[in-house]
């Protein structure tokens, strides 16, 4: 029978020792897989990605493991010799060599608290994607706007309402019968206009094929996406005032002109779509348009529940 060392013993090894932390050198970037999948799945795809991370890095741990036990059979010389004393004679058979790092390793990790980690977050705001959210239920086919005898109100009512525009301005601008636009001028004012009516009819304008409308997310939002704990069923999210907006048809390749939200947007659930990594895409936004970095810089903010509300979605509070 093996001879373990005393609990006492290796708690205090593991306090000497820990944390064991690896650090990340500062040029290191998440590769396309780890931003898909955090795109995908939010927190859980962090912790994919982390345990994909540390098991393609396993030898390296075995080196950290082993170099901390070196340095425990030093630190410990004197300690390992007491207890080497306190055993039988008859186990002495049983005693491994207590000078070799790789048993001692073993037992170390044997016993809770030894365990190498790597710092990692530093790597959601380093790396090369292109973020982009999906606003969902908004797509429209081309509406034929540089010759808009074949506009219908009801293939951009979805627009209108969700970015608060009057659909008799398209009209108006578009010299169409104001009989088939309906006049909201008293429920939706200009001031209360998400985004400059005459920005999207110019984007409108641009847009050769239609398709839907995305958010040109900044690159360290990719930690707030991590921060999502279930992508099924989502907190509410707020688009910050300044966020740049665009349509794309990801078929085709082909864009609007973006532009730009003039108040900060609680979206509405129903409009939350995907978070997507536009650059893992050929006919993507940033490689069809060539977008300076400025025009990435769109954030949103997680509006997190009431307490009690968290509570009860993960069935710790009972509800009458």
């Amino acid at each position: 029978m093996n001879v373990k060392l005393p609990t006492e013993l290796l708690n205090k090894m593991v306090e000497y020792i820990s944390p064991l932390i690896v650090y990340r050198d500062y040029r290191d970037e998440m590769d396309e897989d780890g931003v898909k999948l955090i795109c995908e799945k939010g927190r859980q795809g962090y912790w994919d990605w982390q345990s994909d991370f540390t098991d393609s890095n396993i030898e390296y741990v075995w080196e950290v493991e082993n170099e901390a036990a070196k340095t425990l059979l030093k630190e410990f010389h004197d300690e390992l010799r007491e207890w080497v004393a306190t055993v039988e004679p008859e186990s002495w058979p049983h005693l491994p060599h207590w000078m070799d790092a790789e048993w001692l390793r073993d037992e170390l990790i044997e016993h809770e608290g030894f365990q190498v980690s790597f710092e990692l977050h530093g790597y959601l705001n380093n790396h090369k994607g292109y973020l982009t959210l999906t606003l969902k239920g908004l797509e429209h086919d081309y509406q034929g706007w540089r010759n808009m005898t074949d506009a219908e109100y009801e293939y951009v009512a979805p627009v209108l309402t969700a970015f608060k525009i009057n659909p008799r301005k398209v009209a108006l601008t578009y010299d169409l019968p104001l009989s088939q636009w309906p006049n909201y001028a008293k429920t939706r004012p200009d001031e209360g206009e998400l985004v400059k009516a005459e920005d999207l009819f110019t984007a409108w304008d641009n847009w050769p094929y239609g398709g839907n409308y995305f958010v040109m997310l900044d690159r360290s939002m990719l930690s707030t996406i991590a921060n999502l704990p279930d992508m099924d069923d989502l907190p509410r999210l707020k688009l910050l005032k300044g966020a740049r907006i665009i349509g794309h048809d990801y078929m085709n390749g082909a864009s609007s002109l973006d532009f730009e939200l003039k108040h900060d947007w609680l979206l509405p659930k129903a409009i939350v779509g995907d978070f997507y990594d536009d650059g893992q895409n050929r006919y993507g936004i940033q490689s069809c348009c060539g977008f300076v970095g400025s025009a990435w810089e769109s954030e949103i903010e997680i509006q997190w529940p009431p307490v009690k509300e968290m509570m009860r979605r993960w069935n710790m509070l009972e509800v009458a």
